[in-house]
């Protein structure tokens, strides 16, 4: 008997499990295709793994879905229907079959009549089974859909995954917060609207939605990656901006719901340009116009090569008036030929060649003599005045005195002037041009020479004995008579102790301190680099017999000491000593005697 203690459940029979670890082990499709039901012979039966059959089946039809169980993916769901026609019977048991017939699943349920019409009552029934398989992989999940009957639920969601939606009330203008009762694109709110929010700044957040006082919900068709696909289409009923318009989704696939950027375009409806005639239009990819304008200037047209009325008018203020043109500049005009004697413009040109014409041609007519004597001021006594004034000039002279003048400087080629002059710049600086005197280059050439016979000069001569030139090259260097003149600093101490450059001048007392000395008990005297740089020390150096001590140089030899000659130091006694001195380097030597006195010794190194 069927109480609150009863159990009920599906298991894959023997069958069923074998045919499972069968397809898993070789990797072939496993076909679950048929649905049974029985009444059990009224008993409320225990399915078994063992049960090859139901035990009082009446009707076996295929099945209306197969599907794995989005919640988790060991269980299949099998779905089937059973038309308000058929029934009369219980139904206490069903069973799975596959392809070949066989019995692979069966399952118990509480006792269920399935009416017909006669009897007064009747139904679409829907029987569904969930079933755990180790594996869903190898499971076909295929229905034929021309010999099975549709649950609401299934043509629900089949169409939800359609692109053609239900239509939204309004569609969104801008980004706004998916909460609350709101008014949008003009139209308020109530719960329950649909919306096609696509303005977000988070674009993944836009889509279908249902407006809640609280948060809003995606749309049931539009909730899953599956019903929001690339080319989604929806009407929009109401709006200022946006009514009867249609949008399209146009990002494309693969999409992932609340991840991937969702893009809005709309197909068709209103652009926001009233209706009337324009001069002006901007079209969109899709052909509409989504502005206009009748503009009344050329830039307005975007015609970058016409003149405007401004520029027009400052070109035309810039031109002479017809009447009684004022021209400015140097106006030009066509030269007359000659002759010409008519209203025509006469430029410059046509009246210097008339002016020339009339001074190589002699007077046709006595009226010339009328032009002459305008022009000389009308004096009737011209060649008087002319010659009074003529007589107030100097005569005519082929020499200084001629003109009275006894006391000019008589400058000419190999003068010698004894004179004492004395010259000074007329600006004080450190340029040339501000000296008292200048003295260019042979015939100015400038750069075109920079031999030295183009170079300034100045001569000396002394009569029968010397001649001399001294001359600036083109590099700025003093030569005399060809050679050129030390140019160089005074050199340093380096660079006189090692002799190694050539442009400077050594001083005496630089020469003097190119040597370094010290003239003491333990002194030394060391020589200039350009005299081989020789070292030579001298002094006295304790002892230990019979090893000997280490010494220390007075100063280090800077590369070797050479050699070395030595003594006993103050020898007062009648023991015979010996001085020895070895192991020497740059900076140390030891010395030793037979007695342990003290050595004499002079080094030579470098």
């Amino acid at each position: 008997m069927i109480d609150q203690t009863s159990q009920f459940f599906a298991i894959l029979t023997n069958v069923g499990a074998a045919k499972q670890a069968n397809a898993n082990a070789l990797g072939i499709p496993w076909k679950i295709t048929e649905m049974g039901v029985g009444d059990a012979n009224g008993t409320d039966p225990i399915p078994s793994a063992a049960q090859t059959s139901l035990i009082n089946e009446w009707r076996r039809r295929p099945l209306n879905q197969l599907l794995i169980d989005p919640s988790n993916p060991a269980v299949l769901i099998a779905e089937q229907v059973i038309p308000p026609d058929e029934g009369g019977f219980w139904i206490r048991e069903i069973g799975l079959y596959d392809a070949d017939g066989d019995l692979v699943a069966v399952a118990n349920c509480a006792p269920s009549f399935k009416p017909l019409l006669p009897q007064g009552s009747t139904r679409t029934q829907v029987v569904r089974v969930n079933f755990i398989v180790s594996s869903t992989t190898n499971v076909t999940l295929k229905i034929d859909p021309s010999i099975v009957l549709a649950t609401r639920e299934f043509v629900t969601e089949e169409l939800a995954r359609q692109d053609f939606k239900h239509s939204v009330l309004v569609a969104t203008t801008a980004n706004i917060v998916l909460s609350g009762l709101q008014t949008i694109d003009g139209v308020p709110l109530v719960a329950g609207a649909s919306v096609l929010v696509k303005n977000q700044t988070e674009s993944k957040d836009n889509g279908l939605y249902l407006v809640a006082p609280g948060a809003w919900s995606r749309r049931s068709d539009a909730n899953t990656a599956a019903k929001v696909t690339p080319g989604l289409l929806v009407l929009v009923e109401k709006g200022t901006l946006y009514g009867d318009s249609a949008w399209q989704l146009v990002t494309d696939g693969p999409i992932t719901l609340g991840s991937t950027p969702l893009a809005f375009e709309m197909a068709f409806g209103r652009t926001g340009v009233a209706e009337g005639t324009y001069r002006s239009v901007q079209i969109d990819k899709y052909g509409r116009v989504v502005s206009a304008s009748n503009p009344t200037t050329a830039a307005g047209y975007g015609l970058t090569d016409v003149y405007t009325k401004t520029q027009v008018d400052q070109s035309l203020g810039l031109k002479a008036d017809l009447n009684s043109p004022a021209f400015t500049g140097v106006p030009t005009a066509p030269t007359a030929a000659a002759g010409t004697n008519s209203v025509q413009i006469a430029n410059a040109a046509f009246v210097q060649a008339a002016i020339a014409r009339l001074v190589d041609s002699s007077p046709a007519a006595m009226d010339t003599l009328k032009e002459l004597a305008a022009a000389l001021g009308n004096d009737p006594n011209f060649a008087t005045t002319v010659l009074d004034l003529l007589a107030t000039k100097a005569p005519k002279s082929t020499s200084l005195d001629g003109y009275g003048i006894t006391d000019a400087l008589k400058v000419k080629p190999n003068y010698v002037s004894q004179q004492f002059p004395i010259i000074s710049a007329p600006t004080a600086g450190v340029g040339a041009g501000d000296s008292a005197m200048l003295i260019r280059e042979a015939q100015q050439v400038g750069t075109g020479q920079s031999s030295d016979s183009y170079a300034p000069a100045v001569g000396f001569y002394w009569n029968g004995v010397r001649a001399g030139r001294l001359i600036m090259d083109a590099l700025g260097l003093l030569k005399w008579n060809g050679v050129a003149l030390l140019t160089g600093t005074v050199a340093t101490q380096p660079e006189v102790d090692q002799g190694s450059i050539d442009t400077a001048v050594v001083t005496p007392r630089k020469l003097r301190f190119g040597f370094a000395a010290s003239f003491t008990p333990n002194g030394y005297l060391v020589l200039p680099t350009f005299l081989g740089g020789f070292v030579f020390q001298w002094g006295t150096a304790p002892n230990s017999a019979p090893a000997g001590s280490m010494s220390t140089f007075t100063i280090p030899f800077p590369n070797k000491c050479l050699c070395m000659v030595g003594s006993p130091f103050a020898n007062l006694s009648s023991a015979f000593e010996g001085a020895e001195f070895f192991s020497t380097t740059e900076t140390t030597f030891y010395s030793a005697n037979s007695a342990g006195k003290t050595n004499a010794y002079f080094a030579i190194g470098y």
